[in-house]
This record gives structure tokens, C-alpha cells and sequence, in this order.
């Protein structure tokens, strides 16, 4: 069984996945195939070939940070066309093409250009001339990762200059040239979006052809794939921390997931990712991790209440915002109860998730307890104390601060989940104002659980820095 195990080749169907959500093109900054999706398949697929590989592990950090930058730009068109005003969407959707252009070629190039590089080191290392040998393409002698390199490059640019092109193009004709009697080039803004959008579709069937055509000729190195998968399993069994890291790194990724997919965002008072997800996520990562069954229980527990009671909160408050008024509280048996059960449910999912968080936090730090810090090999029982003692100490405060982050979080989803029924035109400035500011703290709760994560994770892996 071990020995069928190790003569499996290694595969690189996740990474080819990945890189097929990138071919389709951007109609009014819109990611019809989001890319982040294809980001993460591609970090999953690197996940093995890259502890045998320095340049693979750059390529993995470089489509991470890809990955980031993909979330907050369908972030920001989310909220771009379900908040913002008519009449200043066209200038804020150029700013966000542009900017997004900017920073997708810059981390895109880098992260292709690592990808493949890998590829031809690790064919030059383990002698595949399929792939690191030059082959005439045009007249000109390239390798294989070479090639799909340079055709993924063009089409990466060329995909984000005209998806920033018609949106440029109109506002610029529209703004200098506009004077009474002309045309307004803005109102033709949805055919140009159509050329280039047409224009980019042929670049993006060449791009996937080419990068099936690399990927076919890699799967057909059955003898190199499974030299990669050799040298894989010889790294995991001189390391035996790596499957203990391994496992925490996922678990924790579906964690991080899951706390920013906790932030709220309404449109007319429906919660477009709603929390029963992002309690599923975090579920997922409790339950993935290796500590008893109690602990696991407990705290998984309490990431199902929450996923159950925001649902019903989430019910509740859409339903007293579409039936109902504020008017009608205390005067209407119905609208009373609608608006009692609204309360009642945001009340309790406020304390459900603050009840879920300290439980979290506790299960965090006996992680912390049982697989992080260096272990002296000749250490005796009062010095393996001191030192459990003093790195606990250290995560401590760090543990406290998230706490209280979440609970200035929950609290701010709890009055903004009040003030949202309030009609009128006197308190709409002040409910934008609150929901921002609810939005970020979300957000920063979010971040300081991840940075959080990623030092448990580093200390896990100082734990195992010595094993091999």
C-alpha cells in the first residue's frame, strides 16, 4: 500500500484548474469566473510540490497575495453597485479599474513568473527535456514553461488595459468634449465594454489553449511526476512536523476565511454572504484540528449556535424592514412582535458569538499550549514548564486584544442591526456613517484574528524547526 502510495505521480490538475479561471474577460470591472477562486486553487495545488521547492514556495506566497487583492476588489465592486450613487459610479468604477489593473499586473506577472520558473528548475533537476529543452516556436528556440510564461503574460496585460479602456475612453470623451448639441460618449459605454470584452475573449481562448497544451505535455512526464512525488514523501518522512503544520495551515486558512466572511454587507437589508456560511468555515477548521474531543466539541458547538441563530436573526430583521415600520410598534400586535423577535434574535446573536469567541480563544490557546515553541531534546519537566509558562504569557495578550475587538464588533452589528429599521430622511447620513464604521471594525476584528493565526502558526512550525 506505502509502496503504491509512493510511485503515484504527483498531480497538477488543481494548478491548470486555477489557471483557467483567468481566461474570461472583465465586463464593466465585473469577474464573471472570480479569479480569486482560481488563485486559491492554484495555492492549493502548489500545497505539495512546494516543500521540495524554494521558487514554488515564492510562486504560492505570490498567488496568496494575488488571491487578497482579487477579495477586496469584488469587495469594493460589491459595494460600489449596491451603495453608491448613480451619478458617481462611472467615475468610481474607473478608479477601481485602474487601480485593480495596476496591482493585478504587477502581483500577476510576479506570481506567473514564479510559477513557471519553478516548473523549469524542477524539470532541469529532475532531467525532463520535454520541458526544460528549447523547442522552435516562430522562429525562436524557448522552453515549454517559457513559452506558456510569455502568452500568459501578454493576455494578463491585455486583459486589464481594455478592461480599464472603455471606461477611460467614454469618461474622458464625455467630460472634455461634452458641450450642448454633441452626443454623450458615456451613453455608448456598454458597447464599447462589449468590443473589448470580445477583444479579450480571442486572447483568452490562446491563453488556455496554450496553458492546456503545457499542462497536457506535463501530465504525459509520468517518470518526472513521480520523481517530484518521491522526493515529496522522502521530505515528509524526514520531517514528521510538516503533516502537523500542514494540517493547522488549512485549518486556519478555512478559519481566516470565515472570520471575513463574518462582516456584514446589505443590500436593501438582505445580507448578501450571510453568517451561517462563515460559521461553517469556522466549524470546519475547529473540527480539522487535532485536539480531544471535548474541546472540539465545545467550541464547534458554538460556531453551530452562531451559524443557527444568525440565520434567524438575519430572518427576523428582513422581515420587520419589508413587512413592517417602526410606526407600528405598540400599536399593531403584529408589528410588535415582528419588531420583539427582530430584537430578541440580533440581542442573541450578539451574546451567542461573544460566547462562541471566548470559547474559540481558549481552544486557540491550548493549541498554543500543545504544538508551538521549540522543545529542548535533553530539556528536564521544570524547564519544559518555564518555558510553556513564559510562551503562553506572550500570547496572552494578543488573545485579550482579539477578544476585545470582537466584542466592539459584535456590538457595532448589533446597533447598526437597531438602526437600519429607523426610517427617514434626518438619520440616513448617520446610519452610512455607523454601517462604514461597522464595516471596518469587522474587518480589523478580522485581521487581528488572522495575524493571530499566522503567529501560532509560526511558532508551530519553530516547533518542528529542528526535526529532520
Amino acid at each position: 500500500m506505502q509502496e503504491g502510495k509512493q510511485m503515484r505521480p504527483m498531480s497538477f490538475s488543481l494548478v491548470a484548474i486555477g489557471l483557467c479561471f483567468f481566461f474570461n474577460p472583465y465586463f464593466a470591472v465585473v469577474d464573471f469566473l472570480p479569479d480569486f477562486i482560481g488563485c486559491f486553487l492554484i495555492w492549493l495545488g502548489l500545497s505539495r510540490v512546494s516543500r521540495i521547492n524554494a521558487v514554488m514556495r515564492e510562486a504560492r506566497t505570490a498567488f496568496l497575495k494575488l488571491l487578497a487583492l482579487c477579495v477586496g476588489k469584488d469587495l469594493i465592486v460589491m459595494m460600489t453597485f449596491g451603495s453608491s450613487a448613480v451619478g458617481e459610479r462611472p467615475v468610481t468604477l474607473l478608479l477601481i479599474a485602474f487601480v485593480s489593473a495596476l496591482l493585478t499586473v504587477w502581483l500577476g506577472v510576479s506570481a506567473f513568473r514564479a510559477l513557471f520558473d519553478g516548473f523549469y528548475g524542477l524539470a532541469a533537476l529532475g532531467d525532463c527535456p520535454a520541458l526544460y529543452a528549447n523547442c522552435k516556436k516562430r522562429g525562436a528556440e524557448r522552453s515549454r514553461p517559457e513559452i506558456a510564461l510569455r502568452h500568459a503574460m501578454v493576455f494578463l496585460v491585455l486583459r486589464e488595459i481594455m478592461g480599464v479602456l472603455p471606461e477611460f475612453s467614454s469618461l474622458s470623451i464625455t467630460l472634455f468634449y461634452l458641450q450642448p448639441g454633441h452626443i454623450n460618449m458615456y451613453d455608448y459605454v456598454g458597447l464599447m465594454r462589449t468590443l473589448a470584452f470580445i477583444v479579450v475573449l480571442g486572447g483568452g481562448i490562446f491563453y488556455l489553449v496554450s496553458i492546456l497544451r503545457f499542462f497536457r505535455v506535463l501530465k504525459k512526464e509520468r517518470a518526472f511526476c513521480t520523481h517530484l512525488s518521491q522526493k515529496e514523501l522522502a521530505y515528509a518522512a524526514a520531517h514528521p512536523g510538516n503533516a502537523v503544520e500542514r494540517r493547522y495551515r488549512f485549518a486556519f486558512l478555512l478559519v481566516g476565511i470565515g472570520a471575513f466572511l463574518l462582516t456584514d454587507f446589505y443590500i436593501d437589508f438582505f445580507n448578501v454572504i450571510p453568517d451561517a456560511i462563515a460559521a461553517a468555515l469556522l466549524l470546519a477548521g475547529i473540527l480539522l484540528t487535532d485536539l480531544s474531543r471535548k474541546q472540539k466539541l465545545i467550541c464547534g458547538a458554538g460556531a453551530g449556535a452562531y451559524g443557527v441563530i444568525a440565520t434567524i436573526s438575519s430572518h427576523y430583521a428582513y422581515n420587520f424592514a419589508t413587512n413592517h415600520s417602526i410606526g407600528e410598534i405598540g400599536k399593531t400586535a403584529e408589528g410588535t412582535k415582528a419588531y420583539r423577535l427582530m430584537w430578541g434574535s440580533s440581542l442573541a446573536e450578539m451574546l451567542v458569538f461573544l460566547a462562541f469567541l471566548v470559547f474559540f480563544l481558549f481552544f486557540l490557546r491550548s493549541v498554543i499550549e500543545k504544538w508551538t515553541g521549540y522543545v529542548a531534546e535533553h530539556g528536564d519537566s521544570a524547564f519544559e514548564q518555564r518555558r510553556r509558562a513564559a510562551f503562553l504569557e506572550e500570547f496572552d495578550g494578543a488573545l485579550i486584544r482579539t477578544f476585545v475587538f470582537g466584542f466592539i464588533t459584535a456590538l457595532c452589528s448589533f446597533i447598526y442591526d437597531y438602526m437600519k429599521i429607523i426610517p427617514g430622511g434626518k438619520i440616513f447620513r448617520i446610519l452610512e456613517f455607523f454601517w462604514a464604521f461597522d464595516f471596518c471594525m469587522n474587518i480589523l476584528f478580522a485581521s487581528l484574528l488572522c495575524v493571530l493565526l499566522g503567529n501560532i502558526l509560526e511558532g508551530i512550525r519553530q516547533r518542528f524547526e529542528f526535526d529532520a
